[in-house]
């Protein structure tokens, strides 16, 4: 086994050479550098917005175009369909479709609803039985008050009887109901686990590549944050981060893992397979996410 010390001319290998050598000092540093990070991110932070503007775009032109001149077209619109088994015709089924658009006419930000009567030829389906309102907000759909929305909704749960149903839709209606991520992530680091411990058989080779990429998502996150101080980051953003942290993270790290348990068993000493897996594995890495 080759015990001396590894030499390489590559700022790369160096830099590997010298997080071995003093590889507490880089983990307290990594650690300051995180509570550092979480410091500011508690002193002031940004939230997310639910809305995506291109400053100087054309689509952006156009809807500020249309807030200047037309606010009232400007927004976006609710759908609510009505089905009724006795058809959208009958006095009684016409009386509460009627009703229900009055009644969605007073929601606050509503500028407008259209019944399916008042359209030529009307917004009725070809066998009488489905009919849809356009229910037009002056704001966009992220800017829209879920007091508005928790409104429409509860007129929908009003308006189903027997033989009627009612159901919303439109881009004011899916804004609201996005929910956040959370779940399909964890159900990725389920997995990830799983596969990591058949794969290396230990908890320690399963747990660098899960530490180092939650270490790395982390920063990530808190970065975003004070950053949101200065800029708008859609919500997606945090779907996006945790995609990219979790599995570029896990497969960047498992690369540089696999690479120095191949040193290993050629039999290099632990600091040159760190080294060795830093200068060729890291290498790649850098270039591919540059």
């Amino acid at each position: 086994m080759n015990d001396r010390s590894p030499r390489s001319s590559s700022w790369l290998g160096r830099w590997a050479a010298f997080v071995v050598r003093r590889h507490w000092l880089v983990l307290a540093s990594s650690a300051l550098v995180l509570v550092a990070l979480v410091g500011v991110y508690r002193a002031g932070h940004g939230d997310f917005v639910n809305s995506f503007n291109i400053p100087g775009a054309e689509s952006q032109r156009a809807i500020d175009l249309l807030q200047e001149r037309f606010p009232g077209k400007s927004g976006d619109s609710a759908t609510i369909v009505v089905r009724a088994d006795a058809g959208l015709n009958d006095p009684a089924i016409r009386a509460t479709v009627e009703g229900l658009a009055r009644d969605a006419a007073a929601v606050p930000g509503v500028v407008g609803v259209v019944s399916p009567y008042d359209t030529k030829p009307p917004a009725i389906s070809a066998d009488g039985r489905i009919g849809a309102i356009v229910v037009q907000f002056a704001q966009q759909a992220d800017r829209v008050p879920s007091s508005s929305v928790d409104a429409l909704m509860g007129l929908r749960d009003g308006a189903i009887q027997p033989g009627v149903q009612v159901e919303l839709g439109g881009q004011v209606i899916t804004v609201s109901e996005k929910q956040p991520p959370g779940s399909s992530e964890m159900i990725g680091v389920a997995a990830a686990i799983v596969i990591l411990l058949l794969a290396f058989g230990s908890l320690v080779a399963m747990g660098l590549p899960l530490i180092t990429a939650f270490s790395g998502l982390m920063a990530s996150v808190l970065i975003i944050g004070i950053l949101g101080l200065w800029l708008d980051f859609n919500t997606e953003t945090r779907a996006f981060t945790a995609m990219i942290g979790i599995g570029v993270g896990i497969d960047y790290a498992l690369f540089i893992v696999t690479r120095y348990r191949e040193g290993l068993h050629r039999g290099e000493s632990v600091e040159t397979a760190i080294v060795t897996a830093i200068d060729t594995a890291g290498r790649a890495i850098i270039f591919a996410g540059s």
